[in-house]
């Protein structure tokens, strides 16, 4: 609680970092909006700690799937107190600020091309994410790519519903349904981050039993840095590690079969690392496990230290697994493409000594502050040489080695969010044992996720405020009906006339993929125009690509007559053409010069 008063008033003034390490202070506007992500917390920890009760095996799926799910809602939830969610995720997703992994990937047209060409464009990629990565990140947006475009229709809904989020995103433009609708691989991050409680579960009911696994699976989805990162890679990475460290501990007590559980491993830290060269650093925190398990046995022989090599040589050999592949079949070096992606990540621009002691507490913070003192107790009795005892040294000795050895300078501890899970079941089976009551450790957790979503923004997209109006269907009863088509794609439904003001409804009745130009003219009885009005539907701000089917839309026009006007009457015409063609879109019923008539 003392560390979320500090987030709220702002002092002490490290809490927020310095000018080389900030997370920042953007709070959200308070509105009713701020009950979404309360109520889903309340619900939640109330459902966790009822099945934390049951003891029967049954009531542990239930527990899974409703933590998976949760941690997927809640980052959307906490987004809805600042606007629309889904604009959101889509402006941090097409962002050149924030990866721009989507945006290469979604315009990849030949795989093999891309495969064999990325090393080569590794420098010249215009976001430095990109240029820092493996292939891995932009073939999943081209995969999805691919999936709509054999369902087209799902494509041209899932894209137009997706782009109508924000129609005038630059990063966006030329984009077809099937490229946009892609984004969803990053809109599913945060359910697939929540996978990753499936192998926590095993790895705390391993440890420390049934009461502490449960208990743990109902903190998951509220360690912050889970929600607030969204929709951040990292979170991907989560079930990649804690799957990785639940089979090097199946290898290490299985017998035989640990041989194979090994080379899982391995295979899966390959498929992480083809995704992030940063998910190499897996391998450490797995061999430090296997270190672990030698260290605090309290017999050791030669067996044990030839199954722990030859435990080690699979975690590397499965580890190489996907990087030979990429060489056999498309001739690139996994070793020059790491080398190239360090050369561009070599300028840290930050300070080591300040970095080592805000790292530890970013990592601290985004994990739970309320589990640091019993992760760190229960740290302190690692020399009782439990089971768990291995587990606790490896970790510790992972963040700590990780933290000086200054491997992720250039980074914050948002890197380490895939360490954040098994610090968390550290805290939480050490309040077990100090018998803190796992309903104070649920208030405590839900109340510093809901401090940091109304008062920090880590992830933003630069574009924050804009986006595009939802949509309408429903004609305004101000409006005047008439029932013009154009094109056979776009009907005007009504207008209204207010001295100078025209505005028009118009009514998409297909989706559209080129953008009209609407004019609006006065003309006297001779046809000579005294005024008129061109323009792009909303002044420019709702282009007619962006118009969904059934849509009704408002587009407001200003006809300044001249003063002093001239004499006789004057009519008003409405209509659409083509830039630059000039050409008009043909009305139906015909009208001369395909001009619709606005009567007074």
């Amino acid at each position: 609680m003392a560390y979320c008063a500090a987030l709220i008033a702002g002092w002490p003034r490290w809490v927020y970092g310095n000018a080389e390490w900030v997370w920042t202070r953007r709070p959200a506007p308070l509105s009713v909006a701020i009950l979404w992500p309360l109520l889903l917390l309340a619900a939640w920890a109330a459902l966790a700690l009822w099945w934390q009760k049951q003891p029967t095996r049954t009531a542990v799926a239930p527990l899974l799937v409703g933590a998976v799910l949760v941690s997927g809602l809640l980052p959307y939830a906490l987004s809805s107190m600042r606007g629309d969610p889904i604009r959101q995720m889509l402006q941090i997703t097409a962002s050149a600020a924030s990866g721009s992994y989507f945006n290469v990937g979604a315009g990849i047209e030949d795989p093999n091309e891309f495969l064999i060409k990325h090393i080569d464009r590794m420098g010249g990629y215009r976001e430095v994410h990109v240029r820092t990565h493996p292939p891995g990140l932009p073939l999943l947006f081209y995969g999805a790519r691919r999936l709509f475009e054999r369902w087209p229709s799902l494509g041209e809904q899932v894209g137009r519903r997706l782009l109508r989020a924000d129609c005038l995103h630059p990063e966006m433009i030329g984009f077809s349904s099937a490229q946009v609708a892609s984004a969803v691989v990053q809109f599913a991050l945060p359910f697939l981050g929540g996978l990753g409680v499936l192998p926590l579960f095993g790895l705390a009911k391993t440890f420390f039993g049934q009461r502490t696994a449960l208990l743990a699976v109902g903190l998951y989805p509220l360690i912050p840095a889970l929600p607030l990162f969204a929709p951040a890679f990292d979170q991907l990475y989560v079930p990649f590690a804690l799957g990785g460290l639940w089979l090097t501990w199946q290898a290490i007590t299985r017998g035989r079969v640990g041989f194979a559980c090994a080379f899982a491993a391995g295979l899966l830290l390959s498929l992480g690392s083809f995704l992030s060269f940063g998910n190499i650093a897996f391998l450490g925190l797995n061999v430090l496990l296997v270190g672990g398990r030698l260290i605090t046995r309290r017999r050791r022989g030669r067996a044990d230290w030839a199954r722990a090599i030859v435990i080690g040589l699979l975690l590397i050999a499965g580890l190489s697994t996907i990087w030979l592949i990429y060489w056999w079949g498309w001739g690139i070096s996994g070793i020059e493409v790491f080398r190239r992606a360090i050369a561009v990540h070599g300028d840290i621009g930050r300070s080591y000594g300040l970095w080592v002691w805000y790292n530890l507490y970013d990592f601290a913070s985004w994990t739970g502050v309320a589990f640091c003192i019993p992760a760190l107790w229960l740290c302190w009795r690692f020399r009782k040489r439990r089971q768990w005892s291995a587990f606790a040294l490896g970790l510790v000795g992972f963040i700590l080695l990780l933290d000086v050895s200054a491997f992720t300078l250039g980074e914050t501890a948002r890197l380490w969010l895939f360490l954040s899970p098994l610090w968390m079941l550290l805290g939480v089976a050490g309040a077990v044992r100090l018998r803190l009551p796992g309903a104070m450790l649920m208030t405590l957790m839900g109340l510093q996720v809901m401090t940091a979503g109304l008062l920090l923004q880590p992830i933003e997209s630069g574009r924050e405020g804009r986006g595009s109006p939802p949509p309408v269907y429903q004609l305004s009863s101000e409006a005047r009906p008439i029932r013009f088509t154009l094109d056979d794609s776009i009907r005007l439904a009504g207008y209204r006339l207010d001295g100078e003001h025209v505005t028009l409804y118009w009514q998409a009745l297909k989706p559209l993929a080129e953008d009209f130009t609407v004019f609006v003219h006065a003309v006297d009885s001779n046809g000579t125009l005294i005024a008129g009005d061109d323009s792009q539907p909303q002044m420019g701000q709702l282009p007619t690509h962006c118009w969904l089917a059934g849509e009704v839309v408002a587009d407001s026009h200003v006809l300044p007559v001249p003063t002093p006007a001239p004499p006789g009457d004057y009519r008003l015409f409405a209509g659409m053409y083509r830039w630059p063609e000039l050409k008009r879109l043909p009305v139906s019923p015909p009208q001369t010069d395909d001009s619709i008539p606005l009567k007074p």
